[in-house]
């Protein structure tokens, strides 16, 4: 009896293997020729259920860490409405006794502190806000990412019935199961090409040899909030790659060179 592995758990090579071998032996002889073709199927449809298991774990793991980042922003937007409120009670209180103050020194002292305290809320709903903005995001990605792994897990389910069916129309010699088991097994690459397209990815390329030096510059300058804010993730370059503005020539000949490194310019930094 075959066991199937939960959906939550990895698909390990092993367990593929075997199956390709009980199936080679069991068609070594076989007259049917379109069931000599089932170990190498089996083999095929062992390493995409691999492929899939693995995306379904790393699928998982960007899920639990965007929820781990949506919790962080809620204790960041929590804070700040904490403080928020904190500066608004004190600058009302600073506020009711500025009229019941006994000298001019202390009404003026109570007035400064009521405007310094509502000063303050003004960045502090700002950065609240945006706190729960980016909880909110991190929250739907989640959700996307959820939404993934359960279709990878359903292709990796799919993948095992049908590296068991090509097993069982083996060992009874049924071409219409094995032809069955094909099906099962197209439904799955469905279900992975679904998840993949769920995905929802964007890939944008910018040909800078087609721009001007300041057509470029005002794209770097459109760019440059996002990695201030962390929202942009720039590629690590190697200490080597990197290129003062004094060696601009330098890098861009390694570059028309057709060199694989990554490069990037210090302005005004070191001299490589």
């Amino acid at each position: 009896m075959t066991n199937f592995v939960c959906m939550g758990e990895r698909y390990t090579s092993t367990e593929a293997m075997e199956h390709v071998e009980k199936t080679h032996g069991l068609l070594e002889r076989s007259e049917h020729a379109l069931l000599r073709h089932v170990p190498l199927v089996a083999a095929a449809l062992a390493v995409l259920a691999g492929l899939s298991s693995l995306l379904s774990a790393r699928t998982g793991e960007a899920m639990l860490a965007s929820r781990t980042e949506a919790v962080l922003s809620q204790s960041l937007a929590t804070d700040a409405w904490n403080e928020y409120q904190a500066d608004s009670l004190k600058a009302h209180l600073n506020e009711s006794l500025v009229g019941m103050a006994a000298t001019e020194a202390t009404r003026r002292s109570l007035s400064t502190d009521a405007t310094k305290y509502r000063s303050r809320q003004g960045p502090l709903r700002t950065k609240a806000t945006a706190s729960e903005r980016q909880r909110d995001d991190d929250m739907r990605r989640s959700d996307v990412l959820e939404h993934r792994k359960q279709l990878f897990d359903v292709a990796v389910a799919l993948f095992e019935i049908s590296i068991v069916l090509t097993s069982v129309a083996a060992m009874v010699r049924r071409q219409s199961l094995f032809i069955f088991s094909a099906v099962v097994a197209v439904a799955a690459v469905a279900f992975d090409i679904f998840a993949f397209y769920r995905g929802m990815h964007t890939y944008v390329g910018v040909d800078s040899l087609a721009m001007t030096a300041v057509e470029c510059a005002a794209i770097f300058e459109a760019l440059t909030p996002g990695f201030e804010e962390g929202t942009l993730k720039p590629f690590p370059v190697d200490a080597q790659g990197t290129y003062s503005l004094e060696r601009a020539t330098d890098a861009y000949r390694k570059v028309l060179g057709g060199s694989p490194e990554r490069l990037a310019f210090i302005p005004g930094g070191r001299k490589t």
